[in-house]
């Protein structure tokens, strides 16, 4: 059973080469009018699938747009080996070959790359940087962009430079099902890191106060008792109270209406 094709009245979709591969596959065309896109949905929104990784692809690489061609090429090789709905999840390398598509070997496209050059002498350097356009599917190998000379060719020998780390960024090594740690024997807490050591730069006024210890609560502190002892006057209330003042002096003579308290007078100080 043949699979159909829809497109427009294009002269290239019209020409004899091209019916009689169509005529060889077994593919009924179907033509539609022009300025009709919504008459072929699927191809068109595939355009525009393809369209915006183009973009996206030349924005985020820098390269020129004159390499739209080749990200186009690598482009529909991503889309090869996505999976889609149609095949129930499944990518069309998958479903054309069998087995699921290998893609340890992807990068980002238009990263920076080292190529081997043999050519050079012993004292000089031995690689050229290029820019990376993706695979080249008939050699297996790479296809690379030299921006001085403006060409594109295909590399066997080429070196992926990783990128450096910024401070504070984890690398996540992914780790399959079968080499995940047991959850039982994996400590709930991690181990306190080391302090780290004093810098010779750092200010005094940014070394922070030590800490206080911290205050017990009301329900912790003490109960106090009331005292149990008689409070006794002191000398000099009794020497004042009992008109004793200057023994060993004289005694003065106490009257009444002095400035002396004594037992037998009565009425105020003065």
């Amino acid at each position: 059973m043949g699979c159909g094709y829809s497109s427009d009245r294009g002269g290239e979709n019209l020409s004899d080469a091209f019916n009689v591969h169509l005529a060889a596959t077994g593919t009924a065309r179907k033509l539609t009018v022009h300025d009709t896109p919504q008459l072929n949905g699927v191809a068109e929104r595939l355009n525009r699938t393809l369209l915006e990784q183009i973009r996206a692809f030349a924005h985020g690489s820098g390269l020129p747009k004159s390499l739209w061609g080749e990200a186009l090429r690598h482009a529909v090789w991503l889309k090869n080996r996505t999976g889609t709905r149609v095949l129930d999840g499944k990518t069309p390398f998958q479903a054309l070959f069998g087995r699921p598509p290998d893609l340890s070997s992807l990068r980002v496209w238009g990263c920076r790359v080292w190529v081997h050059d043999p050519d050079r002498s012993k004292l000089d350097v031995r690689a050229r940087e290029a820019r990376w356009l993706g695979f080249d599917v008939d050699a297996k190998a790479h296809r690379v962009f030299w921006p001085g000379m403006g060409t594109v060719t295909v590399e066997q020998n080429v070196y992926f430079a990783t990128s450096a780390q910024f401070e504070g960024e984890e690398i996540v090594i992914p780790i399959s099902k079968g080499e995940q740690p047991d959850a039982s024997n994996t400590p709930t807490t991690s181990p306190p890191e080391p302090p780290l050591p004093a810098s010779p730069l750092t200010s005094v006024s940014s070394a922070s106060p030590p800490e206080s210890p911290p205050s017990p609560l009301p329900s912790q502190l003490p109960l106090l008792r009331p005292s149990t002892r008689t409070q006794k006057p002191s000398r000099l209330v009794r020497d004042l109270q009992f008109g004793d003042m200057g023994r060993g002096m004289g005694k003065p003579k106490a009257t009444c209406g002095s400035p002396v308290l004594h037992p037998t007078c009565s009425g105020s100080f003065w």
